[in-house]
């Protein structure tokens, strides 16, 4: 399902309505479990992937990293370059569709965060996996996040709302057991204006990760639950992917 993402995730609304959840501490763990999980112990060539507003890749730079970030939305990226330049950081940040990556053995490390894969159909997600591991060098580490599908429906939540001074973002979801998909309806209403829109994300099992990221010739997968470093359990609501090429 292709929809608009600039339109869709106005980043107005989108940082207006995720400041509470995207905090500090939050990214301070995010972090810190990327330097040890990933091995940043080194100045490294970093490509931050659907990198939104820029909050991972200015953290990454400020860390000594020569960072890239990559996204579809315009508006995000005029914010991060506006952070960059406040942290007097510098930052190369590219407006590009993630299925247009194109590189070759260049990047150290490369980042996929907040649940940003998974917007494409099966084809194209895979697509955007195999652009992945081409556009690392040899021994280099690919780390995403997202929703473990084999525990998705036990904390499913057909409807949520967030609410700031009169500004509301309601979700509706469906979710549908044979392709892997959720279908989220969100009608946000801001600034006395309301839009509606609607997007599918594939999640994916464990089991599903290791054989498509195997296929593509990933050496090594590991699962984790929490960016505090538990390791992936029967229970465990998310899952964070380190693989190795």
């Amino acid at each position: 399902m292709e929809f608009n993402f600039e339109e869709a995730f106005n980043p107005e609304e989108y940082l207006y309505f995720y400041r509470d959840i995207l905090t500090p501490e939050r990214l301070k763990q995010e972090l810190d479990f990327l330097v040890k999980y990933t091995e940043l112990n080194e100045p490294l060539e970093i490509l931050d992937l659907a990198c939104g507003h820029g909050r991972h890749a200015n953290a990454l730079a400020q860390l000594g990293h020569k960072v890239t970030g990559i996204d579809i939305t315009e508006g995000f990226l005029k914010y991060a370059r506006e952070e960059a330049s406040k942290l007097d950081e510098k930052v190369s940040y590219i407006n590009q569709d993630m299925k247009e990556l194109k590189y070759n053995n260049f990047f150290d490390r490369i980042f996929v965060l907040f649940t940003s894969l998974g917007y494409f159909e099966d084809d194209q997600n895979e697509k955007i996996f195999k652009n992945i591991f081409n556009a690392l060098k040899p021994n280099g580490i690919f780390c995403f996040d997202s929703h473990n599908r084999d525990t998705y429906l036990t904390y499913f939540l057909p409807t949520s709302a967030v609410e700031r001074e009169e500004n509301f973002m309601i979700d509706q979801r469906s979710f549908d057991t044979l392709t892997g998909r959720c279908l989220t309806k969100r009608t946000v209403i801001f600034d006395k204006s309301i839009k509606s829109f609607q997007y599918s994300v594939r999640f994916y099992n464990p089991t599903e990760i290791i054989k498509l990221l195997k296929n593509i010739g990933f050496s090594s997968i590991t699962f984790f639950e929490n960016w505090e470093g538990k390791l992936l359990g029967q229970d465990s609501k998310r899952m964070i992917v380190v693989a190795k090429k």
